[in-house]
């Protein structure tokens, strides 16, 4: 059984839902999430494995927000002390879960069909991050 943990330093980012337009007598589509999935994947593109997983997959995923400037300062110093306080505001915890599977998909593991459990948690933290455990 191994184990790999990733490390994606920055603001946590949800999946957002392609968007579809007309030209003409055709409609196309795009994806608003490519950009923020190529910065995550440049990120953990020095933690893929030499060949992408082709196993059954456990996952935790825990998503550190950044602190607003105006929460109080005593809860800060709280969070600095390594207190967990929930953060429950958007975005949503699924739909940051699906950005994570949907950009590590082909790169970290060959389909994201292989991953039978998860666990997620949505935290304030000092610095921002996303820490992805995965265990096959």
């Amino acid at each position: 059984m191994g184990s790999l943990e990733i490390v994606v330093y920055g603001s946590p980012k949800a999946l957002k839902r392609h968007r579809s337009y007309r030209v003409g007598n055709h409609i196309k589509s795009y994806d608003p999430s490519s950009r923020d999935k190529s910065d995550f994947i440049a990120q953990i593109i020095n933690s893929r494995p030499a060949m992408p997983l082709d196993c059954k997959l456990v996952m935790a995923f825990a998503f550190y927000m950044p602190l607003p400037k105006s929460m109080p300062k005593k809860l800060q110093n709280i969070i600095r002390d390594g207190q967990e306080l929930p953060h429950c505001k958007k975005p949503d915890l699924d739909n940051m879960i699906k950005f994570c599977i949907d950009a590590m998909n082909g790169i970290i593991y060959r389909d994201d069909r292989s991953i039978y459990k998860i666990s997620a948690v949505k935290l304030y933290g000092e610095t921002p991050r996303t820490v992805i455990n995965i265990w096959w």
